[in-house]
């Protein structure tokens, strides 16, 4: 109710981390809420095994006011419990991607690169 509409809650199961499945220990998940334009991450929890050495990311990302597409495109040591977070953030990346708006804008953004390309291109000692 504090973030309004733009509030969504993105989860992703421990089932969904290759770690865990390796070490049979699929219970729990990884979660995280956003809010605003930019999908700031405005909390989060954490349920399952090394549930308490995982949430300092996401404690981070809260104080910091870092989007969710953000945390997803960090650099994540694989396969470990510690990709979790990023997993849930991805979906909300991923989400982003989808919108009709950001669709258009990165249309039109490879576009422009293909024509500068194209410009570019071809001469050889540029």
């Amino acid at each position: 109710a504090r973030h309004g509409r733009r509030a969504a809650v993105w989860r992703s199961p421990f089932a969904d981390n290759n770690r865990a499945a390796a070490e049979r220990t699929a219970a729990g998940f990884a979660q995280v809420v956003t809010a605003g334009r930019r999908g700031r991450i405005v909390g989060a929890q954490i349920a399952g095994p090394a549930a308490g050495e995982l949430i300092h990311e996401y404690a981070l990302a809260v104080r910091e006011g870092v989007p969710a597409a953000e945390l997803a495109q960090r650099v994540h040591a694989y396969p470990t419990l510690a990709n979790a977070p990023q997993l849930a953030a991805a979906q909300a990346l991923e989400a982003e991607l989808g919108r009709p708006r950001t669709r258009i804008a990165l249309a039109l953004w490879l576009t422009l690169a293909r024509l500068r390309e194209r410009r570019g291109g071809g001469g050889g000692g540029e």
